[in-house]
């Protein structure tokens, strides 16, 4: 038994049906289950239920907690337990259902704004995976303390422990060395095991195909087969490797801020060259406004062939048995070369070659930029069934 209601209700309402004669005093006890709700929109609850002689029905009312963060439908069990002086039927248990009614991602009204629509997602992703967030952020920047011990004891040797014939100096750097070494090593570790990528693509995956298994007819026309299965395959890998260059970005920005704060420390008198840092992230800046916009409509581009074979070629393996029988192989082959081969070329010949741009916006996952358009076509699905 399901029992249906909208995240923004303050609560729901489920009936305790008493079977048989009703005669005599009864009780039994109910107690809730979280399946999938979000931690903060989630608590436990639990009450005793008391039937008088004759009472053949009572209600129980379960208090719903509203965020406004973008989730699939969540899932809680109500249990009825304990009875006495009666027996638990079948339907000991039932379902709540809360359906979702925010945006995705969170607070994003403009899908069109690129940069709201990452940051959203960022933030989404963070507040899903709070706690591994926050302990992946806090390693990734080990790296630049390293780094700055590393200098700080080359600095020592060459300035003091040498020069001045210090073993114990050395033999303490030496053992400051292999303990940071170390402390790095397992810092690295321990990022791997939190496996925030992985965890990343099983819940995008996850939403997407509880989204697309509850889009109307109209919404299944908009995202055909080919489409759902490339968002499902590049879109959540890249979408992914956005959430995850978010930790590599941390790192490389505490890299430069404890560089230049080095440089400034020992080279005081050269001061003017720190301005050389700067300058390569403004021109990078630069080229990243100048070049996502292309980038993205070219990965779109190849979004959409990719989904139309692949469409195509499903529907032709679902018709086999019938193309077997009607020896149709032969065509249905060259219709699938067709569209699989001679549109790309086609298109790179007008608008520079896709697989190409494909690899320039970063579908390797080497710049960072490009793979933000995955995100975009991630919650485009999910805004559109979320709209629908």
């Amino acid at each position: 038994v399901e029992h249906l209601c909208m995240e923004t209700d303050t609560a729901v309402q489920l009936e305790i049906v008493r079977r048989g004669s009703g005669r005599g005093r009864i009780s039994v006890r109910w107690r809730s289950q979280n399946v999938s709700v979000l931690p903060e929109s989630y608590e436990q609850q639990e009450a005793k239920v008391k039937f008088a002689d004759g009472q053949l029905s009572a209600s129980v009312i379960i208090q719903i907690i509203d965020n406004d963060a973008w989730n699939v439908e969540a899932l809680s069990l109500v249990h009825l337990e304990d009875p006495v002086n009666c027996v638990l039927g079948e339907l000991s248990t039932t379902t709540i259902v809360y359906l979702n009614d925010d945006r995705f991602p969170s607070r994003v009204e403009d899908m069109e704004n690129g940069r709201a629509v990452v940051i959203g997602f960022l933030k989404h992703m963070v507040h899903m995976f709070k706690s591994d967030s926050h302990r992946g952020l806090l390693y990734k920047l080990y790296p630049a303390v390293s780094w700055t011990v590393k200098q700080a004891l080359i600095l020592l040797a060459v300035e003091q422990s040498i020069p001045d014939n210090r073993p114990d100096l050395i033999y303490a750097g030496s053992a400051v060395y292999l303990v940071n070494l170390c402390v790095h090593w397992k810092l690295d570790q321990m990022f791997e095991a939190l496996n925030l990528e992985g965890q990343a693509r099983h819940h995008l995956r996850a939403a997407m195909l509880g989204t697309t298994l509850q889009m109307e007819q109209s919404a299944q026309m908009e995202f055909p087969l080919g489409k759902v299965a490339n968002l499902l395959g590049f879109g959540v890998e890249e979408a992914s490797k956005v959430f995850t260059n978010m930790f590599k970005l941390t790192e490389d920005a505490a890299m430069v801020v404890f560089m230049i704060a080095f440089s400034a420390f020992n080279v005081s008198s050269a001061l003017h060259l720190l301005i050389f840092p700067f300058l390569m992230i403004i021109v990078d800046l630069i080229t990243l406004a100048f070049r996502w916009r292309a980038q993205t409509e070219y990965y779109d581009e190849f979004l959409d062939e990719e989904g139309a074979w692949k469409a195509l070629s499903s529907e032709l393996i679902e018709l086999r048995s019938t193309v077997t029988t009607y020896r149709a192989g032969g065509k249905t082959v060259k219709q699938f070369e067709d569209q699989h081969s001679v549109r790309t070329p086609l298109r790179c010949r007008q608008r520079g070659c896709v697989q190409a741009a494909v690899e320039a916006a970063g579908h390797q996952g080497k710049h960072m930029w490009a793979t933000m358009w995955a995100s975009l076509g991630v919650s485009r699905v999910a805004a559109s069934s979320t709209d629908r």
